[in-house]
């Protein structure tokens, strides 16, 4: 899963629709697209509850822009620590 700070760029690459393919009239006339960058057609994210960083934020904006289908157990939610234990404080006897 990416980091948190990379989920809005992910998901607008994942959004994009293109605008067309277009040929260029010289050279080797090979056809490209507009935008140049895009994953186009149906799309589904899996998801898990062990991800961490970006685990809440992208599944969250994937669904909230009706991007696709999530598949798998999600996170209980932002705040949680994936440390199951309470930490142990450390006294100078120690």
């Amino acid at each position: 899963m990416a980091g948190g700070s990379a989920a809005d760029y992910i998901i607008d690459v994942l959004q994009r629709d293109y605008d067309g393919y277009f040929n260029n009239v010289a050279g080797d006339r090979y056809p490209f697209t507009s935008p140049s960058a895009g994953i186009w057609g149906p799309k589904v994210m899996i998801i898990n509850e062990m991800a961490g960083s970006g685990g809440d934020l992208m599944p969250y904006m994937f669904k909230r822009r009706k991007i696709g289908l999530l598949v798998g157990k999600r996170r209980p939610g932002a705040g949680w620590s994936i440390r199951l234990t309470r930490p142990r404080l450390l006294t100078a006897d120690q």
